[in-house]
């Protein structure tokens, strides 16, 4: 047993012995045959998910990070979730599917690239746009939905709102009792991650990639601070839009 499966037994209720049968099988099936199972088990797994890499327990992306707010979907998550007894579960892509159309997880470069508020009422994605972005980036590895087992992921990377939404109160909390001082309010990136790190008591610094997600939630969504090289807090002027962080990851869609 995995250390992530681990995890999610010894934490999550939903996932007692009685259901596992339920959550590891083909969740497609069950959206035409049982719709309020069908739900249930795509909240168990939102919410399983998001706990687990939230807490660490999801392997990270990149050796000696931590990703609380993103997630990797991949074989690799697939198969560290595999149970000895149902096998791996087959019903991931509907969850990842359920979830951005719900707009509880945000693909990465979509989150990067707006300049719109996720707040924003432009931001929710129409079914098609979902459907499109299911198949290039979490659907079943073979053409669609309706063909292959549903045991296999391609690889991308989602944002979990609720875990940014989170970290970044943790953020702001500690910011609204930060020192007054001009000086004492500006702190380059690299100790932003420090700092970030021991806020959420992990051993290992936060990712690059969750720290671009996080800084741009604090500036483009939350107006908390601004970020030109240095991260800097209200009362300071912001600077231009042009000056914001330069991102920490590829913002081209591959």
């Amino acid at each position: 047993m995995s250390d992530l499966q681990s995890y999610i037994l010894n934490h999550e209720d939903s996932f007692r012995k009685a259901r596992l049968p339920s959550l590891y099988s083909d969740l497609r099936v069950q959206k035409t045959t049982n719709p309020d199972g069908y739900a249930a088990n795509i909240a168990a797994w939102q919410q399983a998910l998001s706990h687990a890499a939230r807490a660490g327990a999801i392997p990270a992306s990149a050796a000696g990070a931590s990703n609380p707010i993103t997630l990797r979907t991949s074989d690799d998550l697939v198969r560290a979730l595999a149970d000895s007894k149902y096998g791996r579960p087959m019903g991931l892509g509907a969850v990842f599917e359920e979830s951005v159309q719900d707009g509880l997880m945000i693909p990465l470069q979509d989150f990067i690239n707006s300049k719109d508020s996720i707040y924003s009422r432009s931001w929710l994605p129409s079914p098609r746009q979902v459907l499109n972005w299911g198949l290039r980036q979490i659907g079943l590895a073979s053409a669609g939905y309706n063909s292959g087992d549903g045991s296999k992921l391609k690889a991308g990377n989602l944002v979990i709102l609720s875990n940014l939404e989170d970290v970044g109160g943790l953020v702001l909390e500690k910011i609204a009792a930060a020192a007054s001082s001009t000086v004492d309010r500006i702190i380059d990136v690299e100790t932003f991650k420090s700092e970030l790190s021991k806020l959420l008591e992990r051993d290992s610094n936060i990712s690059d990639t969750d720290t671009t997600v996080l800084l741009k939630f604090l500036e483009r969504d939350k107006a908390a601070l601004a970020c030109d090289g240095k991260v800097t807090k209200p009362p300071l002027p912001l600077p231009p839009p042009s000056s914001i962080l330069r991102p920490l990851i590829p913002t081209t869609r591959p």
